[in-house]
């Protein structure tokens, strides 16, 4: 072979070197399109809970720069889903996500906010935090069952309204004061206008601040401030306003 010819030959290797070298990164880089969250384990029979296999799915996606999540026809258990960046969660028709009714399973507490007031609560169903690009799509039927939430309510305000004390020791409560010892405070003022007793008893609303949130304040001088915070809402007295009364932080 000529000198000639060889150099041609080294240049058809190398460009083709190079085309392969590209093929390959650009395979490496091309996210996977879909994600189906049966494939990475979850049963699709409503009582099987797939929170683990969501969150396996939403890694997985993630480790490629990003992807949808997809939730095929089926029923679905699942604990709160936490999203990534760059992450889409496509729900086709016929899915069915039922959140579990078991208050432990929204523990750690998340940073959320709470009628306005940032907190560190129980985790939203669906959670981020400082994301990017993220998308909910589909036909499907997303259901929260949160008929234990209201039933724990209902009882707190039963309880109130025969002793007239809120009570406060469940551990959920316990461990929303502890995880909010300054915002507490402020969430009793911003939600006073869902206290229609508050109005008839601002010592009773002072004593749930300074018991329960442990906030260290003459209990009079509490009492002033919730009286005055519900009547700049102009709320009659013992009425309440728009809708049902507030419940108490993370009542």
């Amino acid at each position: 072979m000529s000198a000639a010819g060889l150099r041609a030959a080294l240049i058809v290797l190398a460009a083709q070197a190079a085309g392969c070298d590209r093929e390959a990164t650009a395979s490496k880089a091309r996210p996977h399109p879909f994600h189906d969250v049966r494939d990475y384990g979850a049963v699709a029979d409503g009582q099987t809970e797939a929170t683990e296999a969501i969150r396996r799915a939403i890694a997985a996606a993630s480790a490629e720069g990003g992807g949808t999540v997809y939730f095929g026809a089926g029923r679905y258990l699942t604990g709160p889903i936490r999203l990534r960046s760059n992450i889409t969660l496509f729900f086709d028709a016929g899915a069915v996500v039922k959140w579990s009714q078991d208050f432990d399973d929204y523990l750690p507490m998340v940073r959320a906010r709470w009628e306005g007031t940032e907190v560190k609560t129980f985790s939203p169903l669906i959670y981020g935090d400082k994301l990017e690009n993220v998308a909910i799509h589909g036909r499907g039927v997303l259901d929260g069952q949160g008929e234990p939430w209201w039933k724990f309510w209902r009882e707190l305000r039963s309880d109130y309204e025969k002793t007239g004390k809120w009570r406060t020791d469940s551990k959920w409560q316990k461990e929303f004061a502890k995880q909010n010892p300054q915002a507490v405070t402020k969430l009793l003022k911003a939600t006073a206008r869902g206290y229609a007793d508050a109005m008839k008893d601002p010592k009773g609303a002072a004593e749930i601040m300074s018991k329960y949130m442990k906030v260290k304040e003459d209990p009079d001088v509490l009492a002033a401030q919730v009286k005055a915070t519900v009547e700049s809402t102009n709320a009659p007295a013992g009425k309440p306003i728009g809708w049902r009364p507030s419940p108490p932080p993370c009542g």
